[in-house]
């Protein structure tokens, strides 16, 4: 499989965003000249946006690279601020391939969204700062599948 994923929070550190995006960079840089060639982003605020936006950069120069959005459901950024909306379906409109884990909100739409990505890759890139949630359910259940965390919290 040469195949990564995205998890992370969607509140980052402000004063460690230009950190987030240089460190993204070279990861997905370092991965796609180790043969990964698709990453799949989960489309929310924060984390998931500054990768998907890491991966369209290096597709400028590298075609071969595809961007996958694994998304809750249609809605998913219905409630967001106009500058984050736009921001999202500037990413969706830009994507390989889109894949709703649902086709309405419900309960379990995003922990399905988060198995889905985690069950096509081998190699998890996170920003995870130990705080429970929805990152710390998706690294423990990657982990448990053996596959190859990544956590760009403890380097930045």
């Amino acid at each position: 499989m040469s195949t990564c994923c995205f998890s992370g929070h969607r509140a980052l550190p402000a004063k460690k965003e230009r950190a987030i995006i240089r460190e993204l960079d070279r990861i997905v840089r370092t991965a796609c000249d180790h043969g990964y060639t698709e990453f799949w982003s989960g489309g929310a605020m924060g984390f998931d946006m500054l990768a998907a936006e890491a991966v369209l950069r290096l597709r400028e120069t590298r075609p071969e690279v595809r961007l996958l959005l694994a998304l809750p459901c249609p809605q998913q950024a219905d409630s967001w601020p106009r500058a984050a909306k736009r921001r999202y379906n500037d990413i969706r409109l830009a994507a390989d391939e889109v894949w709703y884990a649902s086709g309405s909100w419900n309960r379990i739409c995003m922990s399905a969204r988060n198995r889905y990505m985690v069950d096509r890759s081998d190699l998890v890139v996170c920003y995870f700062n130990g705080e429970a949630g929805g990152t710390a359910n998706t690294l423990k259940y990657a982990l448990s599948l053996g596959r190859r965390v990544i956590n760009i919290a403890n380097d930045i």
